[in-house]
């Protein structure tokens, strides 16, 4: 199978109106606009066009359940949830509980996710949840069986819940405008000017950006164009192929790199100056280092990073997995990064090259007078062990190279 034809990950919105009706969800905004002119639009997405669609996305891949709506609301999300994941594709679920029952949580509480995102009750009834017996009940199985990533909650956490939760798992979110698509009070447009891309994903290479797709089949650029503002093309009747060589899509692509292109993403909070970027930022420092100019202003351990990036003649990118996927296209250090190669414990990717980059045994490492690794990894202990003991001393883990790289 040719997978460069393929989609390298899709969002699902399984049905257009929510019954959460969030104040900080331009619900009115989305449905006027996709039954404008077509009252009788599909409204839920159907098992068969699931099926189809799932076809057109690379094998392995993520596919995310969530987009502009809660996915059970779509009676068939724990079927096209199952189907999804015993064909092998990643699953990451971003859901309220409401509209789940227990049959439902009884068909995907096997599925290992890769991210599980639980929206929880506010107090200030921001989301307009129906906190019931039932739904108390399957939040403790929820919680018993499968693994969260993280709460969602844009308020104080109500009470009903407050107990039952992993407090060091709960994110307090901020609202925004829903990059324009939202009036409140307070809230204040922006615009981003120069390269810019997407803070919570990019379309670099095999980054993490992934369009969302409507019930209908309409593939829209992301989980905040509630306007429709951009719709690429038709995944059902379309390949990827030819929503590529879409006009719509070549808007996208040129519009990160020219401010004079009437583009969403100028309008949201989260996007970025590439040149801002931590990889950025680093790399151009290490360059003025090797060029003999001062790096002012910084910590001693901020300097010592600098320093080993400056000095390295080879980068080595040690740990392939999410954080790899999540991470390494979208913030551009495939570009900020003159020489370097992917490393793995995963038998299955060495010796492979992935985007054209050499995948290495760790035990060839050893051949790189002077090398740096950066570990894609979270928890690196057993990894840092590893390398110790291959006499490798330069090596850091990512989350380090970003609290570091906040002073350059």
């Amino acid at each position: 199978m040719n997978t460069d034809r393929l989609l390298h990950g899709l969002e699902l919105s399984l049905t257009i109106g929510c019954r959460l009706n969030c104040d900080y969800c331009p619900q009115d905004v989305l449905i006027e606009t996709y039954y404008h002119g077509e009252p009788h639009r599909t409204k839920a997405l159907s098992f068969e066009d699931f099926k189809v669609v799932l076809d057109k996305v690379e094998p392995g891949a993520t596919i995310a359940f969530g987009g502009m709506s809660e996915p059970f609301h779509n009676v068939e999300c724990a079927d096209m949830l199952v189907y999804a994941y015993e064909r092998g594709y990643k699953l990451c679920l971003d859901t309220t509980l409401i509209g789940m029952d227990v049959p439902d949580f009884e068909k995907i509480k096997h599925i290992e996710f890769e991210e599980f995102i639980l929206h929880i009750p506010d107090k200030e009834h921001h989301s307009k949840f129906v906190i019931t017996d039932e739904y108390l009940r399957l939040f403790d199985l929820v919680h018993d069986k499968i693994e969260i990533s993280y709460y969602s909650c844009h308020g104080t956490i109500h009470e009903a819940v407050k107990d039952k939760i992993n407090e060091e798992k709960y994110a307090g979110i901020s609202i925004s405008d829903r990059a324009g698509n939202l009036e409140m009070e307070d809230l204040k447009g922006i615009f981003v000017e120069g390269r810019i891309m997407c803070w919570h994903g990019s379309e670099t290479m095999h980054g993490t950006w992934i369009p969302v797709m409507f019930p209908d089949g309409s593939l829209v650029l992301c989980c905040q164009d509630y306007g429709m503002k951009h719709v690429l093309g038709n995944l059902i009747e379309q390949s990827w192929q030819e929503i590529c060589a879409g006009e719509e899509y070549k808007k996208f692509k040129n519009g990160l790199e020219d401010d004079s292109i009437d583009l969403l993403c100028r309008n949201c909070a989260a996007a970025r100056k590439v040149e801002v970027l931590p990889s950025m930022r680093l790399a151009k420092a290490a360059f003025d280092r090797k060029a003999g100019r001062f790096v002012e202003n910084v910590p001693k351990e901020t300097m010592e990073l600098v320093e080993h990036f400056a000095e390295a003649d080879m980068v080595c990118i040690f740990g392939l997995g999410k954080l790899w996927r999540d991470h390494f296209y979208q913030e551009y250090w495939h570009e900020a990064l003159e020489h370097f190669i992917f490393s793995d414990n995963n038998p299955v990717l060495q010796g492979k090259e992935i985007n054209g980059i050499q995948c290495v045994k760790p035990s060839e490492l050893k051949q790189y007078e002077k090398l740096f690794v950066l570990l894609f990894v979270k928890n690196g202990e057993s990894i840092i062990s590893q390398l110790t003991e291959m006499g490798i001393d330069h090596y850091m883990l990512l989350d380090d190279v970003y609290s570091k790289c906040v002073y350059l």
